[in-house]
C-alpha cells in the first residue's frame, strides 16, 4: 500500500518556467549554451552550502562578456520566474488530507532551494523536502532516493514518486520506488487511483 505520494517541483508542482541560462541571454546577450556550460562544469546542482555562492562560479564568463551585476540582481533575475500549479499543489494537499504523506524530491542549487522553502507557503506542508543540494546527488543518482526511502522510514513499495522526466523516474523505479511519468492531473489522478489512492 502506497503510504508516501512524492513530487518533482519544476514541471510538476511548478509550471515550467524559462531557464536561467535563457533569461541571462535574454538581459545580458550571454550565449545561454556558455552559461549554462559553467554551471554544468561546476556540478551546479550538486554543490551544497560549503561549497560557496553559485554566483562565484559566473564571475569570468560576466567579465568575459563586461557584465556588471551584483549577486542580488544575479539572484533577482535566476528565481522571480516561476509560477506554482495551484491545480496538482491541491491534489496533493487532499492526498495529505486523506492521510498519507507527501514529499518534494527536486533537483536545485542550494540558493533556490532556500528561497522556495522561505517563500513557498505550500512546500511547507509537505511531510519531506529533498534537494538535491542537501546531499551532494541529482535524481540521475539512486542514492538520492535511497535517502528518501531511509528518511520516510518506509519500504521502496510504499513510496509513489512521479516526474516529468523520465529518466528520473527510471532510476527511482530501479529503487523499488513505484514511479510515473507526470503528464497531467487528471492521468496523475488515475494512476493513484490504480495504487488505491482515492482522492476526493
Amino acid at each position: 500500500m502506497i503510504e508516501l505520494v512524492t513530487f518533482d517541483l519544476d514541471g510538476v508542482l511548478i509550471k515550467e518556467y524559462c531557464w536561467s541560462s535563457k533569461l541571462f541571454e535574454k538581459h545580458y546577450g550571454i550565449p545561454w549554451q556558455e552559461f549554462y556550460a559553467v554551471l554544468k562544469k561546476n556540478k551546479f546542482l550538486e554543490r551544497k552550502r560549503n561549497h560557496g555562492p553559485t554566483f562565484k562560479l559566473m564571475e569570468d564568463l560576466f567579465d568575459r562578456y563586461n557584465v556588471k551585476i551584483t549577486e542580488e540582481k544575479f539572484w533577482d533575475i535566476w528565481l522571480n520566474n516561476f509560477e506554482s500549479d495551484k491545480e496538482i499543489i491541491d491534489l496533493a494537499l487532499k492526498i495529505k488530507k486523506s492521510g498519507k504523506k507527501i514529499g518534494i524530491i527536486s533537483d536545485n542549487p542550494h540558493e533556490r532551494a532556500d528561497y522556495l522553502r522561505e517563500n513557498l507557503k505550500w512546500i511547507k506542508e509537505f511531510n519531506y523536502t529533498l534537494f538535491s543540494s542537501d546531499f551532494g546527488v541529482t535524481k540521475k543518482n539512486p542514492k538520492l532516493f535511497e535517502i528518501l526511502i531511509e528518511k520516510s522510514g518506509l519500504k521502496p513499495e510504499e513510496i509513489f514518486f512521479t516526474d516529468d522526466d523520465e529518466k528520473n523516474v527510471e532510476v527511482a523505479r530501479k529503487s523499488g520506488i513505484n514511479s510515473e511519468i507526470y503528464n497531467n492531473v487528471k492521468e496523475l489522478k488515475n494512476k493513484l487511483e490504480e495504487f488505491g489512492i482515492e482522492i476526493r
